[in-house]
């Protein structure tokens, strides 16, 4: 839940202010951020499919993936990688020059 909120309200704000202030096109940014945070949780969600697929045949762990106690671990890792890969793209938009200023966003309740 916290993912999602991240993903539609926090990110997009952050992205359109920071691309509004170098005058470059805020929807580009904010899809790149969404896109690469999307993108990481992806392939490792696929990573620990193989990497399940292939212990339940040579292992004999369990064949389902959700029932292996590792998946909590594994979605955290697909979290934080998602963040970081975000935030990647939030650094390689701050590192633009600012050609004009913009209000800054002072938070949720600011």
């Amino acid at each position: 839940m916290i993912e999602i909120l991240f993903l539609i309200f926090f990110l997009p704000k952050r992205m359109r202010i920071l691309a509004r202030e170098r005058d470059l096109s805020p929807l580009k940014w904010t899809l790149a951020a969404v896109g690469a945070w999307l993108g990481v949780e992806c392939v490792v969600l696929v990573a620990w499919v193989v990497v399940s697929t292939i212990s339940s045949s040579l292992w004999g762990w369990p064949e389902d993936p959700e029932k292996s106690p590792l998946t909590y671990l594994v979605y955290f890792i697909g979290l934080a990688g998602g963040m970081v890969a975000a935030d990647l793209v939030r650094r390689r938009l701050t590192a633009k020059p600012i050609t004009r200023e913009v209000k800054q966003w002072k938070g949720v309740w600011g």
